[in-house]
């Protein structure tokens, strides 16, 4: 299921110069880029794990139909690569575990990076400025990005209080 935008590309960008005090603009246009391609791996990704699961079950229901089968029409018919796409299908289930979540993820990461540059806090507060232009970057104003900032905030103050001090943004 594909997630619509409540918002288009131009009332994102003004929004979120909005929160930036009109500041920012080709930040905030990389900062979607990145977002709209990161929205897209994933439905790519979602498509993919799709066809492959739908793939390895017609595999299992024909190797299941096979093995009805008299031994000498099996032999006859030779045996096809089963296997392989059963193990695609698997190989790819455990590489793609990721949700919808981690979009929000980004979108929260690229508001807290454009605060920190121009500036601002990062205060992680309900209705502060960082839940409100990641919102807005994500797409959807009345997006409940709390957890991602919270997770954020909280990775930053453990990179500072660790010796890879120089990795905070």
């Amino acid at each position: 299921m594909t997630r619509e935008c409540a918002m288009t590309r131009e009332q994102q960008i003004r929004a979120a110069m909005k929160e930036l005090d009109g500041s920012g603009r080709a930040e905030i246009e990389q900062a979607l880029t990145l977002i709209a391609e990161e929205r897209t791996s994933y439905e790519r990704a979602e498509k993919t794990k799709s066809a492959l699961n739908k793939i390895a079950s017609a595999m299992h229901r024909a190797q299941q139909a096979l093995e009805r089968l008299p031994p000498p029409t099996r032999e006859e018919i030779g045996n096809p690569p089963f296997e392989h796409y059963k193990a695609a299908a698997i190989q790819r289930k455990a590489s793609e575990k990721r949700s919808r979540d981690h979009t929000k993820l980004i979108a929260a990461r690229e508001a807290q990076c454009l605060l920190l540059k121009f500036g601002y806090p990062d205060n992680t507060t309900r209705l502060d400025r960082w839940y409100r232009l990641a919102a807005v970057l994500y797409g959807d104003r009345k997006a409940n990005l709390s957890w991602q900032c919270r997770k954020l905030k909280k990775e930053r103050k453990r990179a500072r209080s660790s010796k890879l001090s120089f990795l905070t943004i």
